[in-house]
């Protein structure tokens, strides 16, 4: 799956386009932005990081766990 995929399947979360984790906005309150990003979008491409983000630990857990599905 591509950035692309992702960006054309499902509605469209408003942090996806502004998420940067050391911005200004980002820094002062995190909590915001993360809790939105889990109800609306809990996985997504950034392209500032040029990385996926993933932000249900639930998620995070089976990633982590399954190296033959999930690799670096």
């Amino acid at each position: 799956m591509t950035s692309a995929d992702i960006e054309m399947s499902g509605p469209r979360c408003p942090i996806l386009e502004s998420y940067d984790p050391v911005s200004d906005d980002q820094l002062v309150d995190p909590f915001s932005a993360w809790a939105m990003a889990r109800r609306e979008t809990p996985v997504f491409f950034s392209p500032v990081l040029q990385a996926y983000v993933i932000t249900r630990y639930d998620d995070i857990c089976t990633i982590l766990n399954d190296a033959e599905a999930f690799s670096s």
